[in-house]
């Protein structure tokens, strides 16, 4: 993505059509949400002028429907929904989450 790119999501925060979620996905695999891109603004556009990694440098984005997991913001630690999981839905998991065999 570009700087243009990135700008454009996270003014938007929401796609449209569909008005899902937007995450940022940084190169070295992290997740952000859109307030916290907008906090650190300037240390994304610096990694990306620089072509480097600080760990801000943003590869991607996905929606929140792209998952049926509650999404992390690995710089707040947020806990987002995925838009096909309830408030319940997303209590009950956190709650009691199911360990993979």
């Amino acid at each position: 993505m570009n700087t243009k790119q990135i700008k454009e999501a996270i003014r938007q925060e929401f796609a449209w059509p569909g008005g899902y979620r937007i995450f940022l996905v940084t190169d070295d695999g992290g997740t952000l949400c859109c307030d916290c891109a907008r906090k650190e603004y300037r240390q994304i556009v610096w990694d990306k002028l620089n072509r480097c990694s600080t760990g801000w440098n943003i590869e991607g984005m996905f929606l929140d429907c792209d998952t049926d997991e509650p999404i992390y913001c690995d710089h707040c630690n947020k806990i987002f929904a995925p838009s096909c999981m309830t408030d319940e839905e997303l209590q009950d998991y956190l709650e009691h989450p199911e360990v993979e065999k």
